[in-house]
């Protein structure tokens, strides 16, 4: 950076103060000459980026893009992203790909595209250039003043058009996870938000539903833009059964049957600091609190599927994430009597849960929609600007699914266990998630149901789970994709009185009934429970018996979406020259441990040689007198 400092290269630029077409063009000209120059031949390719950040403040370029006025063409130039152009930047992860690779896609000029290129250049946004030369030169120099004032008010009204926060109300959970949440907010989130002028409220809660019942009954909500969630899953679920609910109180009741949730006009958001960070992992592709804490100063938007759990016509809650029944729902109730092991307590109950080999006996019924694209098993991730959450106008999916196919199926059995999954699911515990193909706003939800099996079998099943195979590939796994879904448990004795209660309204023998009284009095069979509980975003629901809906992009997250990215090409020299001398540190040190062994060893037989030597000479001189 101290070579780009004594480059002098403002001193051909000039004054802003009134400017004109010509001074963009003379902007352009000392870009082509020195700029350019400097970068292509002298700077190094780890330093561009922060270069790139200095050319921006030597040239204002945040006035060039206020006055643009296309809102859509001043948000992409302001947000400038890889993420939100597909580029390939022409930083250090592309140091050794070929020219031809690298070549601008969205004007096809032939030109790599860079920084410079993009902003500068490109065909694609030659409109928008000529409309800012032209505004320009009608512009008296009065209402372009460049003092610190006028552009930041300027710069505060443009953040106005890209949707981005002004005032967010946020949740810190200070008991969930590993207890950190106050400490990553106070390091990492707030200094950003400071910078980026965004007013916070902030609350610590202090007890369950702390959160859920203040946004329920807090009359001036609207004043914010945003609610954030500082924690886990389940500090989120409850944030946004809050707004769900609140949002249901202020409709009124309707007199249709069909259940339809209100939208809410406030964006969720969350900062990761629980135990598995399921919601953030499956919507940034990280567990990490300066990716979330970006991408809700810059206002990304990303739509989620919601699904409603009722039983009969009461709503029992709101899910997010994941809803199973069985193993699932046996592990977060086990797990509440071991809390004092904090997180390791699910894995305790698992592994207790899992020597008892439980299943139960129910009848699930599914319906598969006609419009439903895919399924659970085509290995079609979501992914940003997904083809499946947002279909083109135009698409129509009536013809991808048999007709026979559709409509509402069911199943009776015995269950080890009964998942939907709303999303991926994805964790730390679980890299691929439950259902690796799961969408996050298509409007469907994965059904994976688990038959009874041997311990053996569902042990396999579950190690697939923990790791990147398919865990889908077994014959007791059913996989379905679903709009809505209803259980209800049927347990082996209550079959067996309901054939017994028809019997007996013919006339029995004395013998009958004492084998009726026989049968009322007989056991359960061992490992089968009469009924588990639901595990809905790690919260228990006792209510065996319940109905599961998805409501299709209810809420809008700040989040933009897991991007695919190049493990390889996104490595920078710096992080590879980091991993060699890693390595190498390591094969030192193993070699300096190996020599050191070997002195030790050397030094202790010479310490044998030398002990035996002087008892030697002890025993010689004893014989001698």
């Amino acid at each position: 950076m101290d070579t780009i400092k004594n480059l002098n290269l403002n001193e051909e630029i000039p004054n802003l103060e009134a400017v004109t077409s010509e001074h963009i063009e003379a902007i352009t000209k000392t870009l082509e000459e020195k700029y350019l120059t400097f970068w292509k031949h002298k700077l190094e390719n780890s330093s561009k980026l922060t270069f790139y950040s200095t050319f921006k403040t030597d040239h204002n370029l945040e006035k060039y893009l206020i006055l643009i006025k296309d809102p859509y063409k001043r948000k992409c130039l302001s947000r400038f992203r890889v993420s939100s152009h597909n580029l390939q930047i022409e930083i250090g992860r592309y140091q050794n790909t070929p020219r031809e690779e690298r070549l601008c896609e969205i004007c096809n000029s032939g030109e790599v595209e860079n920084e410079t290129h993009f902003l500068l250049f490109c065909k694609a946004y030659e409109h928008s250039r000529e409309d800012l030369r032209s505004s320009l030169e009608n512009v008296s120099s009065n209402e372009i003043k460049l003092n610190s004032q006028t552009l930041s008010a300027d710069l505060m009204k443009s953040t106005d058009s890209l949707n981005r926060p002004k005032r967010l109300l946020i949740f810190v959970n200070p008991y969930g996870g590993k207890k950190q949440a106050p400490k990553i907010f106070r390091n990492k989130v707030r200094p950003l938000f400071e910078l980026a002028r965004i007013e916070i409220d902030i609350i610590e809660t202090t007890r369950a539903n702390h959160a859920k019942d203040y946004i329920m009954t807090e009359p001036n909500l609207n004043q914010y833009d945003g609610i954030i969630s500082v924690g886990g899953d389940g500090m989120f679920s409850e944030i946004l059964n809050g707004i769900l609910m609140r949002e249901e109180q202020n409709v009124q009741a309707s007199s249709s049957t069909v259940f339809n949730p209100q939208k809410p006009n406030i964006k969720l958001g969350i900062i990761p600091a629980g135990s598995t960070d399921c919601v953030c992992y499956c919507t940034t592709g990280t567990i990490d609190a300066v990716t979330s804490a970006l991408q809700i100063i810059t206002g990304e938007d990303q739509p989620l599927d919601i699904s409603s759990i009722r039983s009969g016509n009461e709503l029992l809650r709101y899910s997010v994430s994941f809803a199973g029944y069985g193993f699932f729902g046996d592990v977060v109730k086990d797990s509440e009597k071991l809390r004092w092991a904090g997180v390791k307590r699910y894995d305790i109950s698992g592994a207790k849960i899992f020597l008892a080999n439980r299943f139960y006996e129910g009848e699930l019924s599914y319906l598969i929609s006609s419009d439903a694209q895919g399924h659970p098993q085509d290995n079609n991730k979501c992914r940003a600007g997904c083809s499946v959450c947002f279909p083109p106008p135009c698409t129509t999916y009536g013809e991808l699914l048999p007709a026979e196919t559709c409509g509402w199926h069911s199943i009776t059995g015995r269950f080890i266990s009964v998942m939907g999954a709303t999303n991926c699911c994805a964790n730390k515990k679980s890299p691929e998630g439950i259902s690796p193909s799961a969408h996050l706003a298509d409007g469907c939800i994965d059904l994976v149901v688990v038959r009874h099996t041997s311990r053996a079998r569902y042990l396999h099943h579950m190690i697939r789970l923990a790791g990147r195979a398919d865990h889908m590939d077994f014959d007791f796994v059913e996989v379905h994709r679903v709009k809505e879904f209803s259980f209800r448990p049927v347990s082996r004795v209550d079959s067996e009185n309901d054939e017994l209660c028809t019997a007996s309204h013919s006339s029995v023998t004395a013998d009958h009934e004492r084998n009726l009284n026989i049968t009322h009095n007989r056991t359960k069979p061992q490992g089968q429970l009469q009924h588990s509980v639901w595990n809905v975003d790690g919260e228990i629901i006792d209510e065996p018996a319940v109905h599961v809906r998805v409501h299709r992009q209810l809420v809008t997250l700040f989040a933009h979406g897991i991007e695919e990215c190049d493990k390889m090409r996104t490595c920078s020299p710096l992080i590879r020259f980091l991993r060699k001398w890693q390595k190498q540190q390591k094969t030192d040190f193993s070699i300096f441990e190996k020599e050191a062994k070997k002195s030790k060893k050397e030094q202790k037989r010479e310490d044998t040689t030398l002990k035996y030597s002087k008892e030697a000479q002890n025993r010689k001189l004893k014989a001698r007198l």
